[in-house]
């Protein structure tokens, strides 16, 4: 898994250091009628990934944590599952120790008729 991290991440990395060879021409970028900016159109392409990737994780963080938070609550119930499982073991292994009585025939019961 770690390869295919760091493979995504290289060619990531790549598609970067590309798009910043081809795209170093200055671009005006216009937020509103007064408010502009003189960049490189790289440095643009940059900022609008890095606040895509910060949105997905703003949007997936509330998920995260309900995830994580299901999962501690899991581990403490199945910490206390195997502790009675401990213990209906202990009760198991020493009723155990005790001789079996044989049941008693029942002969009070009526002959099975179809």
């Amino acid at each position: 898994m770690k390869i295919i991290t760091w493979t995504v991440r290289i060619i990531v990395l790549l598609i970067l250091v590309w798009l910043a060879l081809q795209n170093n021409q200055i671009v005006v970028f216009s937020l509103m009628d007064g408010l502009q900016f003189s960049l490189p159109l790289i440095v643009l392409l940059f900022a609008f990934f890095a606040l895509g990737v910060l949105l997905g994780v703003l949007i997936l963080l509330p998920k995260h944590w309900s995830l994580k938070w299901e999962a501690r609550k899991l581990r403490k119930e199945n910490e206390q599952n195997k502790l009675a499982l401990a213990q209906q073991e202990r009760q198991l292994g020493s009723a155990s120790s005790q001789p079996i009585q044989a049941a008693e025939p029942m002969t009070d019961l009526p002959p099975f008729t179809m």
